[in-house]
């Protein structure tokens, strides 16, 4: 067997969201998404789920002073019930532009954005895209047409690569219609046959257990559609994951961004 993994220093940035140290307490990141209810366009990104792990450390610590409790004499459960209730926490595309944007500054010396591509837009747009380049990456530009390319072979996907799904329509007030998802892992036979891969996203789903998960992918066959493969993240018996894949399979699809040299 073969493993291949996105880069040391790479998982590390990731493994901080799965771990928030706050006073000694390590949180598992919340899902948080801007949505139409409490749109705030003009906050810091920290507060509209696109901030890093260091900014959400730093943000929950300030609501602590100001709210004047003590993370040290608290639960994580009851820490990580404060975070969502103060609407600190990262989307889907937060959690992949914040990923990719460290691999390409740890080993290109530039910003994801330096490399993406983005529809024609008004003069206003372009400078806020500018000014607040995070904000402005949402699922559908990062994983669409312009930016990627759709991977039909399995046994072709690599670590740093994208599915893409489509957000059922039930999910009202989301500024996107698309969840994003990256490939941390890849696991290959000795016949160089991809048997399973794992990925990492931030999720609104399982309940209570929303935000920052991993899960894991077996193979059955790799020119089948993700839809048909044994997808392993269950609560309570209910896959979420593999159920919104499922809802819309001519949307979801692994995608692998097409002007970012993520793997030269």
């Amino acid at each position: 067997m073969k493993t291949l993994q996105l880069p040391e220093s790479v998982r590390y940035f990731v493994n901080q969201y799965f771990n928030l140290l706050l006073n000694g307490k390590k949180v598992r990141c919340p899902y948080y998404i801007n949505i139409k209810k409490y749109r705030q366009r003009m906050n810091l990104r920290v507060l509209i789920g696109k901030g890093s792990p260091e900014e959400i450390i730093q943000e929950s610590l300030i609501f602590e002073k100001l709210r004047g409790v003590d993370f040290a004499n608290m639960t994580v459960g009851d820490i990580r019930e404060f975070l969502v209730k103060r609407r600190l926490g990262i989307d889907c595309s937060g959690f992949v532009v914040q990923i990719l944007d460290y691999w390409l500054r740890s080993e290109r010396k530039k910003h994801l954005w330096n490399y993406l591509e983005y529809p024609k837009q008004s003069l206003y747009r372009k400078i806020a895209r500018i000014l607040r380049p995070v904000e402005n990456i949402p699922a559908n530009y990062l994983s669409g047409d312009l930016n990627s390319e759709k991977i039909s072979d399995l046994n072709k996907i690599l670590p740093g690569d994208i599915i893409r799904s489509k957000i059922p329509k039930r999910a009202k007030g989301l500024l996107d219609q698309f969840h994003v998802l990256l490939i941390s892992e890849v696991v290959k036979d000795d016949n160089d046959t991809v048997v399973s891969f794992k990925y990492v996203h931030s999720t609104r789903f399982y309940r209570s257990e929303h935000g920052v998960r991993v899960g894991e992918v077996r193979i059955s066959d790799p020119s089948a559609s993700l839809c048909s493969q044994e997808w392993i993240d269950a609560l309570e018996g209910r896959n979420f994951t593999k159920e919104e894949i499922c809802s819309a399979p001519d949307y979801s699809h692994v995608r692998r961004l097409i002007h970012v040299p993520l793997y030269q």
